[in-house]
């Protein structure tokens, strides 16, 4: 028999032990080696997943990184039976070239969770009362991710939900199927007198983890009984917790808040916590830290957002509260009642091991690949990569970029640092005589692998990027939504900074240096140009 290969693309190298979607990536390529496929992984960007590129390539895996010359030879030559992109961003870049290089692969994207549905609660939820948040910006980013979905020939998704979801806005109702994330955790649960502590687990990169910590910091802890909190402080753990990010959202630790950060593993927290909170005000997918700790048998306080998709009952295998005095009276009830915790701890257990266990969610996850694969191949189809709606070929878009590159090496000083708002597509960052950086990047350089959450974080990113060394801001044409959807990010810079003379068909940059120095660069550009 014929050993058949897979193409898998990510962003970023699969960190699987520092946040969910990574982990969700490698899970994806070893079911794959599990089930006889030879698996080729790519990365947008590697920058940093050195370690991890190690362990794929001892697992097997020939890794790349980077998309280019190199990597279209690799799909045009590899005989490829499936390409499964890891969200739907990476898909509308480099899906039409596995398309035109490689007609007769299957292609799939997992969703990771619906970017479109995490958008859109954490619009409406920051409007008070009748206000309609749903702009331009918002619309065109649902028009693209639901094109690059229609554009698969197969939709992976982690919930029903979602899946259903999909395929109901498509037309489609085969294109979308569920494979559920899926944990492997053989471990004996403590006993309820064994533990202590409340345990929150979250990857600080993401958004709406932080803006959870900061709502269990700020509105559900001072409503907690005090002697409850000496005898069960709450622990912070997880990737990305930054002294910057927990000096501004969770305050100065104390007895009643410790914060752990990122450890090798969170069992031995669950195991030794009594209870774990998901206290999540937006969001999409599934949790898996509410999957990871009901396997080990540690009850959960959690919002409706952090149980959607698990098909969880409230006073059965979760307590769910949505609102800050709800949510403290559950923690202080699951933490007090021994009963109660020994009837969602093993009732939870029993539940999720059903969904997301190994044997069920593998069941799944073969199902949904072996549907993709029967289906034939679409054709290829041009993607939308700018917002405003202009169609454009993918080597349209590579002169597009060059001419940016060339038109920035014109405006800039030799040896410059420039931003550039590139959404981890690294040849966005090779100008001639200067050094790019992503915006927004993670304090390792690596692209962030997401947009910022609201115009606050945009700016707080900015001056910190810009006190690193950050000289220019670039949003090329494809990003200069961002000026209308950031709108006080946009008065953040209009106001402090200076708009260098550039080609508007191009994009916008922004010169971040000091006034005065500012000025002359600037009108030398303007006499430049006259």
């Amino acid at each position: 028999m014929t050993t058949r290969r897979a193409l898998v693309c990510a962003p970023l190298v699969p960190e699987f032990d520092k946040e969910s979607g990574s982990k969700r990536v490698f899970d994806t390529i070893a079911l794959l080696q599990e089930t006889g496929w030879r698996v080729t992984f790519v990365s947008e960007n590697g920058a940093g997943g050195e370690r991890y590129e190690r362990l794929l390539n001892r697992r097997g895996v020939a890794t790349y990184r980077g998309f280019g010359r190199r990597t279209e030879q690799l799909i045009a030559g590899g005989q490829f039976d499936l390409a499964v992109f890891a969200f739907w961003y990476l898909a509308e870049r480099h899906l039409p070239d596995v398309r035109r290089l490689s007609p007769e692969t299957r292609v799939a994207i997992d969703t990771i969770d619906l970017h479109f549905v995490r958008n859109a609660r954490r619009l409406f939820q920051n409007v008070a009362n009748c206000g309609a948040p749903l702009d331009a910006a918002y619309g065109d980013e649902l028009t693209r991710e639901l094109n690059a979905y229609a554009s698969a020939d197969g939709v992976l998704a982690v919930s029903q939900k979602e899946a259903d979801l999909v395929n109901d806005l498509i037309g489609d109702p085969a294109l979308a199927h569920f494979a559920p994330d899926w944990e492997d955790l053989f471990v004996e649960p403590a006993p309820i007198a064994d533990r202590k502590g409340i345990l929150f687990i979250g990857n600080f990169r993401h958004p709406p983890n932080v803006e959870a910590a900061e709502y269990l910091r700020r509105q559900i802890v001072p409503r907690i009984d005090a002697e409850l909190l000496k005898a069960h402080p709450i622990y912070i753990v997880g990737n990305g917790l930054t002294a910057a990010l927990c000096k501004k959202k969770l305050g100065p630790p104390g007895n009643e808040i410790r914060i752990v950060g990122w450890v090798p593993s969170v069992i031995p927290y669950l195991r030794r916590c009594r209870i774990s909170v998901i206290p999540l005000l937006h969001g999409a997918g599934t949790k898996r830290k509410l999957v990871q700790s009901l396997m080990c048998g540690t009850p959960a306080v959690s919002t409706t957002v952090g149980i959607e998709g698990l098909h969880l009952t409230d006073g059965e295998e979760v307590l769910v509260a949505d609102d800050a005095e709800r949510f403290a009276r559950g923690i202080e009830r699951l933490i007090a009642d021994e009963r109660l915790w020994k009837g969602i701890s093993e009732a939870g257990r029993q539940k999720i091991e059903r969904s997301h266990g190994r044997a069920a969610a593998h069941k799944r996850w073969n199902r949904a690949i072996e549907q993709i694969m029967l289906r034939e191949p679409k054709q290829i189809a041009h993607f939308e990569d700018e917002p405003s709606g202009e169609r454009s070929t993918p080597a349209d878009y590579r002169r597009l970029k060059q001419r940016i590159r060339d038109a920035v090496a014109t405006c800039i000083p030799q040896n410059s640092t420039v931003l550039v708002v590139s959404r981890g597509d690294e040849s966005l960052l090779q100008f001639r005589g200067a050094r790019g950086w992503h915006f927004p990047r993670t304090t390792d350089g690596v692209y962030a692998g997401h947009h910022p959450a609201d115009s606050a974080a945009a700016i707080e990113h900015l001056e910190t990027e810009r006190a690193k060394g950050g000289e220019f801001l670039l949003l090329p044409n494809t990003a200069v939504w961002w000026l209308d959807h950031y709108r006080q990010f946009k008065d953040h810079l209009e106001h402090r900074y200076v708009r260098v003379q550039f080609d508007s068909s191009l994009g916008v940059l922004y010169d971040l240096r000091e006034p005065a120095i500012r000025a002359s660069i600037s009108e030398l550009a303007f006499a430049g140009k006259d």
